[in-house]
């Protein structure tokens, strides 16, 4: 079977998407290293050196804690970079490629915490836990990824009046005020996108890009730009330093 490029983007996207990687390594490394202790094999050497920095057992066990973290370092190695592949007949070879390559960067930060007779095996969390975890977590996304969206059934037609019936007040109000949400929404969506879109193409940002540079989440900049949302004043603000306006310019 021949090997899956790797999508290239372009030097700045690249750029923060290896330090949102390797924030997540050390984010990782600083929870998972409080749980490490003497492997059964090497507890008598260490307990007999009585060094006050290693753990001493009875310590409380906890696999689902470790496995935990290990599933969330995986997803945010998986959502930073494979949300950005664009569909297309490659796309599947790609994710399990990256798939791949998550399982590699996570064990080896694993490897690398497991120095000086210290591991996990005291909590019953062998490698073969953690790869099978990785790789549920990883394989969870991916299908909800390539998963066919299921297209809603169009609406029922209006019930038609006949003869002389006529309209209530009550319903006349309520289909008015539908119209007028309906129609505010499409005007904001508009003037969003508008005023937003050309700043991103000049930055050559993706909304990631833009979420990133805010300090905001991603759903929360993609909600602001399809109209979904109204955001904070603060978090308006944060979407407004980022493409360099004041928040009085940045659409409501």
């Amino acid at each position: 079977m021949a090997k899956v490029e790797r999508p290239k983007f372009l030097p700045h996207i690249e750029f923060q998407l290896e330090r949102i990687q390797n924030q997540a390594d050390a984010t990782a490394w600083i929870q998972l290293k409080p749980l490490l202790a003497p492997s059964k094999h090497a507890h008598g050497i260490l307990m007999a050196q009585r060094n006050p920095y290693l753990p001493s057992l009875p310590l409380p066990k906890q696999p689902q804690q470790i496995l935990i973290i290990i599933r969330g370092y995986a997803r945010t190695l998986y959502i930073s970079e494979g949300n950005m592949y664009e569909a297309g007949p490659l796309i599947e070879a790609q994710l399990r490629a990256l798939m791949h390559r998550i399982v590699t960067r996570v064990m080896r930060t694993v490897y690398a915490l497991q120095t000086d007779g210290l591991s996990f095996e005291y909590h019953g969390v062998t490698d073969r836990k953690m790869r099978t975890a990785i790789r549920s977590e990883v394989q969870e996304m991916i299908n909800s990824r390539l998963r066919p969206r299921v297209e809603r059934s169009p609406p029922p037609p209006p019930l038609e009046i006949r003869g002389n019936a006529t309209e209530s007040p009550l319903l006349k109000m309520a289909k008015m005020a539908a119209e007028h949400a309906a129609q505010t929404k499409t005007q904001v969506l508009n003037a969003r996108q508008a005023f937003v879109n050309p700043r991103l193409t000049e930055k050559g940002w993706s909304i990631l890009d833009w979420a990133n540079d805010s300090d905001v989440a991603y759903h929360t900049a993609a909600d602001y730009l399809s109209g979904l949302k109204r955001p904070y004043p603060s978090t308006r603000l944060k979407l407004a330093k980022s493409l360099g306006i004041s928040i009085q310019q940045l659409p409501r």
